[in-house]
């Protein structure tokens, strides 16, 4: 979008896991499950941008205190590890949410305004824009409806890498693949993939598979040079790292030893 309106947009790589927007391959209790949230949005008058499930902290904090007590007894934890993992994917046995203390890892909510553009684009089994109705779309757009995004990935001028999860029944990896492959005609240069076969769509969130993170770690570390000397630079005057340099000090100490001299000779 913001190449087409020649617009800067500040990116200077995109590592996306397991990313929406592409829903052609769906599990059957996942595309059904869509169709009642379609349902109790368009029945509820709940305004786009809302909180979802609910704004109040209070309540939050309820829902996290019930799941960390249903993980108390083995036969609870079970139980609730097979129906996210039926949902959500992943290996029952190696489930994030096994490991995760939920009064301490508050639960985040989503907009209803992302939910519905998430099921917009499961109706219409195609990437596209928000949907702000005709004349919002006009307005925006320049039409009334919303544009697709897989034939305008050659506007995409950083490099993307494209993750998925072998096991992830919310966003299965032909659908990321398809948006990969779409991406590399478009920009062979620029597109990248890497799928993990046992991951599932939580481990991108809560997981700990050291592997992945990992590997994402380096991924954003593989920023072009002129990116990479930038934040170094930035690090190194807010004192927020230590790199080594050639002369078997730090740059930190470096760029301090050079402020203190540079001080004393002013004065």
């Amino acid at each position: 979008h913001c190449a087409e309106q020649r617009r800067p947009h500040g990116l200077d790589k995109a590592v996306l896991l397991s990313p929406a927007g592409q829903h052609h391959a769906m599990p059957v209790v996942t595309r059904f499950l869509a169709s009642v949230m379609r349902l109790v949005l368009s029945v509820t008058p709940v305004p786009d941008g809302s909180p979802f499930p609910s704004r109040s902290s209070a309540l939050h904090l309820l829902g996290a205190k019930l799941l960390q007590d249903a993980k108390a007894t083995p036969a609870t934890m079970e139980l609730m590890s097979n129906v996210m993992a039926s949902l959500l994917g992943g290996e029952s046995h190696a489930l994030p949410f096994r490991h995760v203390h939920f009064p301490d890892y508050p639960i985040g909510t989503t907009s209803t305004k992302v939910i519905r553009h998430g099921l917009f684009c499961v109706k219409h089994a195609a990437f596209l824009a928000c949907n702000h109705g005709a004349k919002g779309n006009q307005l925006r757009y320049g039409r009334p409806v919303p544009p697709a995004y897989l034939p305008r990935f050659a506007c995409m001028d950083v490099p993307v890498h494209f993750v998925s999860g072998g096991k992830d029944s919310l966003i299965p990896p032909p659908n990321v693949r398809k948006m990969f492959e779409a991406f590399r005609a478009a920009r062979p240069d620029l597109a990248s993939y890497r799928n993990f076969p046992t991951a599932g769509h939580l481990d991108f969130t809560l997981g700990q598979n050291d592997e992945l993170i990992s590997h994402v770690v380096h991924q954003l570390r593989a920023a072009p040079a002129a990116v990479r000397r930038a934040w170094e630079a930035r690090a190194i005057r807010e004192r927020r790292i230590v790199l080594p340099s050639s002369s078997g000090g730090s740059r930190a100490e470096e760029a301090a030893a050079a402020s203190a001299s540079a001080s004393a000779s002013a004065s």
